[in-house]
């Protein structure tokens, strides 16, 4: 039976040193991140202490951040509609609703089978700066779009600090959009496959 976040089984295609690095960055994300997640989300901070040490066990990028941020909205809505009952049926019962976490997970496990295949393109070393500036590209629309799919389906609870769905929402709009991330992105793509720099 397949995970509700890994739908393909992909990992089963990661070597042992990404599992390896995998278990770290969960394990960093439970022990560090998130006692000060919203503490520092509250007050509108970035708990900057905790970058030095991403560095130390081989931690970095906005990609990983926001595909992690869409599992955690996908899983967050997936249990809110099949708990929460309307018409005396679960929400998850319903034809859109349903369609709308395939659309989540659809999106989530694209990421994971792009995200390997670029880890592999990096350590042959045939990465490209465009295949890493289309994944970012990727992955941050891709999360974003299911912060607000998670945001929708949870209704006015969407909003609430308990799901924290809102506060991903919000983190992603920043990922998105920090100074033109997602249109300096495109462009380092468009530049890769056409040869011509469109920058002004």
């Amino acid at each position: 039976m397949t995970s509700s976040t890994d739908f393909y089984l992909a990992d089963r295609l990661l070597t042992d040193e990404a599992r390896a690095l995998r278990d770290r960055a969960r394990d960093f994300a439970e022990t560090h991140v998130r006692p000060v997640a919203r503490e520092a989300w509250e007050q509108g901070e970035f708990p900057r202490e905790l970058v030095p040490r991403l560095g130390e066990i081989g931690i970095a990028g906005g990609l990983v951040d926001a595909h992690g941020e869409a599992i955690t909205c996908y899983e967050a809505a997936l249990a809110y509609t099949k708990r929460r009952e309307q018409f005396g049926n679960p929400l998850a019962s319903f034809q859109l609703v349903q369609a709308k976490l395939v659309e989540m997970l659809e999106g989530i496990t694209t990421t994971q089978l792009l995200l390997i295949q670029l880890g592999r393109l990096r350590d042959s070393g045939e990465m490209t700066p465009g295949m890493s500036a289309l994944a970012k590209r990727h992955a941050t629309a891709m999360a974003r779009s299911a912060a607000a799919t998670a945001r929708e389906l949870l209704g006015g609870h969407g909003i609430l600090q308990d799901n924290e769905v809102m506060r991903h929402l919000c983190d992603l709009e920043g990922v998105y959009t920090y100074e033109g991330t997602f249109a300096i992105n495109t462009l380092i793509v468009g530049r890769e496959i056409t040869g011509i720099g469109a920058f002004a």
